[in-house]
């Protein structure tokens, strides 16, 4: 039996990234907490491709061109009683520089209350604000084409998915999430405040605290203070709170942003091409 599949709490995956000439490639090892390798786990690392680790729990998955420094890409392990804990959703920022110690992916058996903490729930929120603003943008037009009556009538269950891949009732993932608002509602951040707001669906409160943020995290960018990762997703959700009032001029020059900060980002591409439709 492969040790992996007796993990009590979890496991971690150690990976490097080697950018070398001339193909680029993850490169990484699966252990156990015991630092055995584990063999024959499927990874898939977002559209590049999937491998199986091999005897001594080692993979090797090439990175075409385009996936360099600075870019995200999302991990994916296909396990029926584990998921990736760490970095949140399998998201992962291509390093800049090399690593100095092995990238880390955090594993916990499916249904571990560390899922439910911040940085997922708000992950979850995102998704769900995706979701309820392509529905708002449908309303536009009061005589719908065959596809918007498909996609009016076809089942829509953003949750489900995230419930199976961590191991929790939709319930549960809900309750969780709205705990997780309440404290954004208390945050001194604007940018928090707004995306509990676009929960909420009030679109134009969530719209001025969201450029008040990007406006903020530009103003450090300029002053060479920091780098903003938050960025893209700022502008995603500036996007979805101006479709949200049928502001739609403003909605796509908020997603053409998003996707000018973080081209491979696809949810930026599908909210553009739901307001370029109407």
């Amino acid at each position: 039996m492969n040790r992996l599949n007796r993990l009590v709490p979890g496991a971690v995956l150690l990976a490097t990234v080697s950018f070398s000439q001339p193909q680029s490639q993850f490169v990484g090892k699966v252990v156990d907490e015991f630092e055995a390798p584990s063999a024959k786990i499927s990874l898939r690392l977002s559209y590049i491709g999937s491998t199986v680790t091999d005897d001594n729990g080692e993979f090797v998955l090439p990175l075409p061109t385009g996936i360099e420094p600075g870019k995200q890409v999302e991990f994916v392990i296909a396990h029926d009683r584990l998921a990736i804990f760490s970095p949140a959703r399998g998201i992962w920022n291509v390093p800049k520089e090399p690593l100095a110690q092995p990238f880390k992916i955090i594993l916990l058996p499916k249904g571990d209350p560390r899922f439910l903490n911040a940085n997922e729930m708000k992950a979850l929120m995102n998704k769900l604000i995706s979701e309820a603003t392509k529905k708002e943008t449908h309303r536009l037009l009061t005589e719908k084409t065959q596809l918007e009556q498909q996609l009016a009538s076809a089942p829509q269950d953003p949750l489900a998915e995230d419930a199976k891949r961590l191991g929790f009732s939709k319930e549960q993932l809900l309750a969780a999430i709205e705990k997780v608002k309440a404290q954004l509602q208390e945050s001194e951040n604007p940018y928090d405040v707004g995306l509990a707001a676009l929960y909420d669906k009030h679109y134009g409160k969530a719209a001025q605290l969201i450029e008040q943020a990007i406006t903020a995290a530009e103003k450090k960018i300029r002053e060479g203070k920091r780098e903003e990762e938050l960025l893209p997703e700022k502008y995603l959700n500036l996007g979805n709170a101006r479709a949200g009032e049928y502001k739609l001029q403003e909605a796509v020059a908020a997603y053409e942003k998003a996707i000018a900060l973080r081209p491979e980002d696809g949810e930026a591409y599908l909210q553009l091409g739901e307001c370029a439709f109407y």
